[in-house]
């Protein structure tokens, strides 16, 4: 028998297929801990993968937020994609968003990127729209923790218009005042 790195056994399993899903999570959770730069391709791999079957989404959401711990400029295009984009083709029903779990470790790994004009793109109308209280919650935390300008969620009086504003007396931050 040959010792391998522990490292090497943890980005193998994470990428085996045939591997049960939640030993797969596990080893994804230990490349986030050790920001294991390395495994970047992989993690890429995971989070382009639009497969809608189980457990690919779990997969893609921990993928996310290991890439925010190793992740780099390359990162951000497709952890935004899996943001704002249908990428998911299920049978019967067309295209659609990924899980808001999924979508919520998306905005965390852009923030641990300090992809501050990446999460700022998110506060379209039509994103806040289709958001669910959750999603917006982090965004909000998300913006707050890289602008230092204190942002909070609320929900409108309808129940499709939700928006984000400034907690700042007086002020819009200066995305909202475009």
């Amino acid at each position: 028998l040959q010792a391998r790195p522990a490292l090497t056994v943890i980005r193998e399993l994470a990428a085996d297929k045939k591997a049960v899903a939640a030993s797969r999570l596990l080893a994804l959770d230990a490349i986030r801990a050790m920001a294991d730069g390395e495994a970047k391709p992989m993690l890429m791999q995971m989070v382009k993968n639009y497969d809608y079957e189980a457990p690919n989404s779990a997969l893609r959401e921990h993928a996310a937020g290991a890439l925010g711990a190793v992740g780099g400029a390359e990162t951000v295009a497709p952890l935004r994609k899996l943001i704002t984009d249908k990428v998911l083709n299920l049978p019967m029903v067309g295209p659609s968003y990924e899980s808001d779990s999924t979508r919520i470790a998306c905005i965390e790994a852009l923030q641990q990127l300090k992809a501050t004009d990446a999460i700022k793109t998110l506060l379209s109308e039509k994103f806040l729209d289709d958001s669910s209280e959750a999603m917006r919650r982090t965004l909000a935390g998300s913006l707050t923790a890289l602008t230092g300008i204190a942002y909070d969620y609320r929900r409108a009086v309808t129940f499709r218009s939700y928006f984000i504003e400034s907690l700042e007396p007086d002020e819009y931050p200066p995305l909202l005042a475009e």
